[in-house]
């Protein structure tokens, strides 16, 4: 089971109330971890699927996402931007939506009306998502796969931490990923 962590036990849940919000329990860190871990390996086979298909050109990446390709001199400036503040800002408009559904919204109808609990987190994963990729001009069905992810992460965990933590990472992966291809083709 790829996903099987799940959140701890209801005695465990109560000894963990008194943590601090912003330090993550170790089981959410492990679906962090299964999370990327499927995204590394689903992101590039995506990836090439779209370039020998002629859907992606570096090019075109180059020029809507310029700060992946700055120097590592000016690795700063792309951390401040894509690691912090960017995830920090889209996971909260584009999965905050998701979080106040599984916070408040879905166990109000979790047990009433499960089928339309399920119908309705689906949706409220899947617009917010749709939404964000379409800001990505480039590589947009990689970001709505990567958002379904960050989606799914937030409900589960009740939190966006994950969700923002997993986005920073993804990021951090694409601009070494850039750094590693530019070394055996001119980008």
């Amino acid at each position: 089971m790829l996903f099987g962590t799940g959140p701890p036990s209801h005695s465990q849940s109560l000894i963990q109330q008194n943590e601090d919000p912003v330090i993550l329990p170790y089981w959410k860190w492990i679906l962090i971890f299964k999370l990327l871990s499927l995204y590394c390996l689903v992101a590039p086979i995506l990836i090439l699927a779209l370039y020998l298909s002629g859907n992606l050109k570096i090019s075109g990446y180059q020029f809507n996402s310029p700060s992946f390709f700055v120097p590592f001199d000016k690795f700063g400036m792309f951390f401040e931007t894509h690691t912090w503040t960017g995830p920090f800002l889209e996971e909260t408009l584009y999965r905050g939506p998701i979080w106040i559904w599984a916070v408040v919204g879905g166990s109000l109808l979790k047990k009433k009306w499960p089928k339309l609990n399920f119908v309705l987190t689906f949706l409220i994963i899947l617009i917010p998502t749709f939404l964000w990729m379409e800001t990505h001009s480039t590589l947009s069905w990689a970001v709505f796969c990567a958002g379904l992810g960050w989606g799914w992460l937030v409900y589960k965990t009740k939190s966006l931490w994950p969700a923002i933590v997993s986005h920073s990472f993804a990021n951090i992966l694409i601009y070494f990923s850039i750094k590693f291809v530019g070394l055996f083709i001119k980008i």
